[in-house]
C-alpha cells in the first residue's frame, strides 16, 4: 500500500449524496434518550443516523445510543425530539513509561 492510498482513506467521500467526514474529525458520543421516548429508541436512532450519526450501539434498557459524528454536527443533535443529553467521550494521554511524571 502506498502513501497515496493511505491518505485517500482520510479524505472526505461522497456517500448517499452526502459528503462523509474523515474519521480523525469525528467524535465518539453517547446520547441519552428521554424516558418517555424509550419505546421509540430505534426510531430516534434512525433519525439521528439521517442527521449524520454513525451508530455503534443502541442500549435500549439504559436509554443510550452511542456513535460517531462530525464534531461540527454535535450541537444540531441536541435539539432532536427524544434527546435528553449528549456527552462526548473524554480523551487522555498517559506519559511514556520512562518519563519523569508517573
Amino acid at each position: 500500500m502506498t502513501l497515496d492510498q493511505d491518505w485517500s482513506k482520510l479524505r472526505s467521500k461522497k456517500e448517499g449524496g452526502r459528503e462523509t467526514v474523515p474519521l480523525y474529525m469525528k467524535k465518539q458520543i453517547s446520547i441519552l434518550v428521554n424516558d418517555d421516548a424509550l419505546s421509540d429508541i430505534h426510531g430516534i436512532g434512525s433519525r439521528l443516523s439521517s442527521a449524520g450519526l454513525e451508530q455503534t450501539k443502541v442500549l435500549k434498557d439504559a436509554g443510550v445510543i452511542t456513535g460517531l459524528i462530525d464534531e461540527n454536527s454535535i450541537e444540531a443533535l441536541r435539539g432532536y425530539p427524544g434527546v435528553s443529553a449528549i456527552e462526548e467521550a473524554r480523551e487522555f494521554q498517559l506519559p511514556p513509561p520512562n518519563s519523569d511524571v508517573q
